[in-house]
């Protein structure tokens, strides 16, 4: 990268590489402009791949390396070659060309004497010098990591290539926690109860996480205050888990966690940053237990969200209520009941024999099966109501023709028997009278569960009823400060970019059992509009106190070239993209609707979100003031504070905040801040571990959707053949985005022969000798059968296999099986499940099942007993997470830097994006 530039420079070729490692730090000579070439604009399937110039984009600056300033060697992930090609190479074979798994690294000689014993698997090798009149650098092997192919060997390939070092907590670091165990219980210190603010009797303080979080480190809290001069006030509490009281600056623990700097999130499994007593208890603010919290706390104009006081500081507290998004959710009023097995547009009333339309759920039918299909059952008449659960008649002729009635076990139910725990569905927040079932009514969630507040479950009706009515109205009037707030951020020029929320869904010992996509709540937006307005105000006041020595994230302006393929693609469709602002570019997404089609935009927010640069940790003595502006929020100033349990910024941040809040009382912090240069230097660390953190789990997924392909055969598996969406047109082929699996992936047109896909006139496509053209919205094939053209936006079906590597990871490989769009077959039909979710869920299952059954066959073989220790299990990390192996789009929230990771042929090429979190 050369500065002055402002853009990148390419280096094509080994040649012009003279050396150079990946990751090196380079010095650059650029070429004659005459010698420029431009990026490839065709797909390719490696880095070594080279195209024609006739594949090229416009020239850009290109040159040669000439100096290599900082080598930045690391461990690297080779596999030996098969023993033909050691025999050839050496007549010992002592010295061999080990390939490895990172297409962008040449390939390493080493001198070995287990060449033969190591072909086939994963093994570690350290670089040791690069001779210049040799080819390649010479190596030394490390360690055997295992056999390619194996899922534990390949999770520890993807760890290792990204630098991810999680051990198990040491004995001494676990020394430093503090003790807590059912013989002795911890409690809260008398002296931190004369110190902090104690909220425990003057606040209604809740929760609201995934379904069964343990690791909870955010709490919230709203009540009116006494009116001022100005009207109405409210007070908006966010309470964070105070971890930095446990982990103390310089310990050991802390160390550690500053090394890690995040917690990892794989696939199948997730690396604690800290250690689980922390993490799972003393610093999860669980319902009913003390915990001790920092604390943010507005003093609002209940009408305009004015701000008359803002409070910091330490605190007590003990959540009342533990909620789960779909039961917070429930709770509110207005919103509509979505069975994901019954579809979204199904209304489950019969009044009289009469259809009766509730027009804030949408299209409505008479009688549902939970399979998603209509039941029509004539004989019963039209004075009964009933719900078929589980395909059985519910006959109920006492309730007479104006009550609905559910029957929560699908059993037939006779009124007299009912006594005081059956119970009706809620409609926008009302209960549904029935005299004839008592008084105890229940939520019914989402997904058809009961969904009662376990906290109020053994109280007596009346004091549930008040409770149950006093948490509802925090959360209404939460709910609506939210809504306040991010109109205000939306005035700005805020942008909401593409992802897919997944729900972890745990079994009874607590493990995942599958990862699904759920429809967006408007709770999920409540909550993380409060978070956002608190890491806002902490960032404002650590600035405010340290100017020179505060930790902030800004989100700097993408370059406007990186938005070229998502205005195309727009103005294709007949949408204009404007630019020029975050708020235009807001605006212009929410107008690019095509209602034909809702995945349109929400493929033209995923390219904005492409487009996007790194959102980044800086100490704010290093960058001007303008350049704190966070581009994706809208926010002049910006950090994070609300997840110190998980990230290693917020408990800094929380130590900044603490000593802000000392300085304002008038005593100095209880240890020296760290300096500009040293907050920077661990800045850096921090962003550098976050972009390994997100690759690796972008790869993980990667290698997980591959198991879940390998062994199915493409050709007969209809799991293999899927709707596919084009989004991005290429000189020799297409990308294509699959909702089914929430897959992305090439799409080629034309093969290595030069035939190109033909389509035949019952929409399947064939290779035929022909030719290829490109325009801006589409790409055509000509064949001696005719044309075929593929548009953006277009439905196509295609068939996933799996394009198998003896030295790398594996990948996805995608084919045309017709120009149309894809007919599920009729069992897939009658079964609608949410985007995404059938393939993902089954993807994570059976992969996971097939490599515990792999691994207890080899231990049963090996005569060790497969499961780990008492100790083993309490003190390593965990394989089968609970809640936070979130899986591939989760992270398209984030915000992506095209330039933070090379790929194609040379350095510094614009690349896949890396992503973060805002």
């Amino acid at each position: 990268m050369i500065t002055e530039l402002n853009s990148d420079v390419l280096v094509c070729g080994g040649k012009n590489r003279n050396r150079a490692v990946h990751g090196d730090m380079v010095a650059v000579e650029l070429l004659p402009k005459g010698e420029w070439r431009g990026r490839t604009t065709a797909l390719t399937e490696g880095p070594g791949e080279e195209k024609g110039d006739e594949t090229q984009s416009q020239p850009m600056a290109t040159g040669r390396v000439v100096g290599i300033l900082q080598r930045n060697w690391r461990d690297y992930v080779v596999t030996f070659p098969p023993k033909e090609e050691t025999q050839s190479q050496s007549r010992n074979s002592q010295r061999i060309l080990a390939t490895p798994w990172d297409q962008r690294i040449p390939k390493i000689r080493i001198s070995t004497q287990q060449a033969d014993k190591l072909q086939d698997h994963r093994v570690i090798v350290r670089l040791d010098s690069w001779d210049s009149t040799s080819l390649y650098p010479n190596g030394h092997s490390v360690r055997v990591l295992g056999r390619a192919g194996e899922l534990e060997t390949e999770v520890q390939t993807i760890l290792i290539e990204n630098c991810i070092h999680v051990p198990p907590f040491s004995e001494a670091q676990l020394g430093e926690m503090p003790v807590s165990s059912p013989e002795s219980p911890w409690s809260v210190d008398p002296a931190e109860v004369i110190t902090r603010r104690d909220l425990r009797q003057t606040h209604l303080v809740f929760s609201i996480d995934p379904r069964g979080c343990e690791d909870v480190d955010d709490t919230l809290s709203v009540r009116s205050l006494p009116p001022g001069p100005g009207g109405q006030r409210l007070e908006l509490g966010v309470h964070i888990a105070d971890v930095t009281h446990f982990v103390k600056e310089g310990s050991l623990t802390d160390l550690e966690a500053r090394a890690r700097a995040t917690t990892y999130y794989l696939a199948d499994r997730r690396y604690d940053m800290l250690p689980a007593v922390l993490s799972a208890d003393l610093c999860s603010l669980l319902g009913g237990v003390d915990r001790y919290a920092m604390s943010v706390m507005w003093d609002l104009d209940a009408q305009t969200m004015a701000v008359n006081n803002v409070w910091y500081g330490r605190t007590l507290i003990q959540s009342s209520y533990q909620l789960y998004y779909e039961l917070a959710q429930a709770l509110l009023n207005g919103e509509e009941a979505e069975v994901p097995e019954l579809g979204t547009h199904h209304v489950l009333i019969l009044l009289n024999g009469e259809e009766t339309e509730v027009p804030e759920l949408g299209t409505h039918h008479v009688l549902i099966l939970l399979n998603g299909e209509e039941a029509e059952v004539p004989e019963l008449g039209t004075h009964h109501v009933l719900i078929l659960l589980n395909g059985e008649e519910a006959e109920v002729p006492e309730l007479g023709t104006h009550h609905v009635l559910i029957l929560l076990n699908g059993e037939e139910a006779e009124v007299p028997e009912l006594g005081t725990h059956h119970v009706l569905i809620l409609l926008n927040g009302e209960e549904t009278e029935v005299p004839e079932l008592g008084t105890h009514h229940v939520l019914i969630l989402l997904n058809g569960e009961e969904a009662e507040v376990p906290e109020l479950a053994q109280l007596p009706p009346g004091e549930r009823d008040a409770k149950l009515a006093q948490l509802t109205q925090a959360l209404e009037t939460l709910t609506h400060v939210a809504r306040q707030l991010r109109a205000q951020r939306d005035r700005g020029g805020a942008l909401e970019l593409e992802g897919v929320e997944v729900r972890a869904q745990l079994d009874e010992d607590r493990n995942i059992t599958a990862l699904v996509p759920i429809q967006p709540l408007e709770v999920h937006e409540t909550v993380a509009e409060c978070m956002i307005y608190a890491n806002h105000w902490v960032a404002r006041k650590i600035q405010e106190s340290f100017p020179q020595q505060a930790l902030l994230r800004h989100h700097p302006p993408p370059r406007q070239e990186f938005f070229n393929q998502l205005q195309d693609s727009a103005r294709a469709r007949g949408f204009t993209i404007d630019t020029r602002s975050n708020k235009a570019l807001a605006d212009s997404l929410d107008r690019a609707v095509d209602p034909r089609d809702p995945l349109v935009n929400r493929l033209l927010r995923v390219m904005a979100t492409m487009a996007m640069s790194n959102a980044l940790y800086f100490s704010t003595g290093a960058c001007p003031v303008d350049q704190y502006y966070h581009y994706g929020l809208a926010l002049d100033r910006y950090t994070h504070f609300t997840s110190p349990i998980r990230r290693y910024a917020d408990m800094i941040v929380h130590r900044l905040l603490t000593a802000a809040i000392a300085m304002e009382k008038g005593a100095g912090p209880a240890k020296a801040l760290a300096s500009n240069k040293e907050l920077e230097e661990v800045a850096q660390q921090i962003n550098n571990k976050n972009r390994a953190a997100q690759h690796a789990q972008k790869v993980s997924t990667e290698l997980f959707q591959c198991l879940y392909f390998r062994d199915k055969d493409p050709e007969t598996d209809e799991r293999c053949v899927a709707d596919a969406v084009i989004y991005t047109i290429r000189a020799n082929g297409m990308l294509v985005f699959i909702p089914q699996y929430g897959l992305k992936g090439a799409v080629y047109l034309k093969n290595r022969e030069g035939q190109v896909v033909s389509e035949r006139q019952d929409g399947g496509c064939d290779w035929q000798t022909g030719s290829l053209q490109r325009y801006l919205d589409h790409i055509t094939t000509t064949t001696a059968a005719g044309t075929s053209t593929f548009n953006l936006f277009q439905h196509i079906t295609v068939r996933i296999s799996v394009q198998p590597s003896r030295c790398h990871s594996d990948t996805i490989r995608l084919e045309v099986v017709s120009n149309r769009p894809h007919q599920a077959p009729e069992s897939q039909a009658q079964t609608p499940q949410p985007q995404g979710a059938r393939g993902r869920s089954q993807l994570v299952q059976e992969v996971v099942r097939q490599a515990e059954e792999a691994s207890q066959q080899a231990e049963e073989k090996r005569g060790r007993a497969p499961k780990l220790s008492k100790e083993e299990r309490e003190f390593r990390q965990s394989k089968c997470p609970n809640l936070y192996s979130l899986l591939e789009e989760v992270r398209e929230l984030a915000l992506l830097d095209l330039a933070a990771c090379g790929a194609g042929g040379g350095l510094g090429a614009a690349a896949q994006a890396c992503a973060t979190s805002a």
